[in-house]
């Protein structure tokens, strides 16, 4: 009978490659056991791995297809964390307080929430009355898309319109959602769907970009697959759930066509018009001392900027007033705040497209 040295077991990578008919992977399991049978280093177990390393080779084989293939890398590694930690809560139902009527955006834009506000509002009559198919007005989700430079008040827009349609809101930020753990970012996909059925909330996904990208068809490890599955799991979801869905997102090159096809509406959001400008100048000046200087002038001397961008050089310009003790903010404070603030791209902040 062979014996242990328990005192030298060591952990280290155990590769093996498995085939099915014409489909080959490689399996990697990080931090195998090791150890020494009367002075002969050997993987711990091996029969026991192997048998089910083959049972989650057919696991594999068996539910692959043409949009999500076999992997040809699966690295296993073993979950660390504490069992008993308290799971963090991914996301949370809340009542928006944000109305449309103070989300400041171009005349442009305001048009086509108008529009969308139309078509969910008068679902029925489109569908059942007037015979008016497509885009989502079915019973399957109706989808927005906001998309555009960062700080143009797309998530902002968002919860105005859950606020507007009298829904509770969940917002998710893709990054909290993933999981570096096979299978679990669909899982945590789906409890958001479930919640929303209960809740009769909008759903609001920021960073929407990091999940609906075109598929990948060049598949060399486990990650890949999982990226597949959880934009498969995201797109049949939406084809269940009946309610109002928006994705944000900075970057819209890459969407994935299939997601494309299931839009009511993609909005870009700009950096605001002169009109718009001169709208946020009034809201973050409000009540801040003023020299020579009013909203319509700042609208038409600072252009190319979001609204965020508006309230980070109010917020400057009146701390070169205090930091120079005077009492009232005057332009050459707000047009060194607007160098500061621009500066931060050219540091290479980028404003995205």
């Amino acid at each position: 009978m062979k014996r242990i040295d328990e005192e030298n077991i060591t952990r280290e990578p155990y590769e093996k490659q498995l085939k099915i008919k014409d489909e080959v992977c490689k399996f990697v399991i990080e931090d195998a056991q090791y150890g020494y049978y009367d002075g002969r280093k050997e993987v711990l177990d091996k029969k026991i791995i192997d048998n089910m390393l083959s049972s989650v080779m057919k696991v594999l084989y068996n539910n692959s297809t043409k949009y999500n293939e076999m992997p040809s890398v699966v690295t296993i590694s073993r979950n660390i964390e504490s069992k008993t930690e308290e799971k963090k809560q991914l996301f949370e139902v809340i009542e928006p307080v944000e109305r449309l009527d103070d989300v400041i955006m171009s005349i442009d834009i305001m048009n086509q929430i108008g529009l969308v506000l139309s078509a969910i509002q008068n679902r029925n009559l489109l569908v059942e009355k007037w015979g008016l198919s497509g885009f989502g007005l079915e019973r399957r989700a109706i989808v927005l898309n906001f998309y555009g430079l960062a700080g143009t008040g797309k998530s902002l827009c968002a919860k105005a319109i859950a606020n507007k349609l009298n829904k509770k809101l969940i917002q998710v930020n893709y990054s909290e959602l993933e999981s570096k753990y096979v299978g679990e970012t669909p899982k945590n996909i789906t409890n958001v769907f479930n919640e929303a059925k209960k809740s009769d909330a909008v759903i609001v996904f920021d960073e929407a970009d990091s999940f609906l990208s075109k598929r990948l068809t060049n598949i060399t490890q486990a990650a890949d697959y999982g990226v597949n599955i959880t934009r498969s799991v995201m797109l049949m979801e939406l084809e269940k759930y009946e309610g109002v869905v928006i994705f944000t997102t900075n970057l819209i090159t890459n969407y994935d066509a299939a997601f494309k096809r299931r839009l009511l509406a993609s909005i870009k959001f700009d950096a605001p018009d002169e009109y718009a400008r001169e709208k946020i100048w009034l809201l973050h000046t409000r009540k801040v001392p003023l020299g020579d200087i009013d909203a319509k002038q700042l609208a038409s001397s600072f252009k190319g900027i979001t609204g965020a961008d508006i309230k980070d050089i109010v917020y400057y310009a009146a701390l070169i007033a205090l930091q120079n003790e005077k009492e009232q903010v005057d332009l050459v404070d707000i047009e060194k705040a607007y160098g500061y603030v621009v500066a931060r791209y050219d540091a290479g902040v980028e404003k995205e497209q």
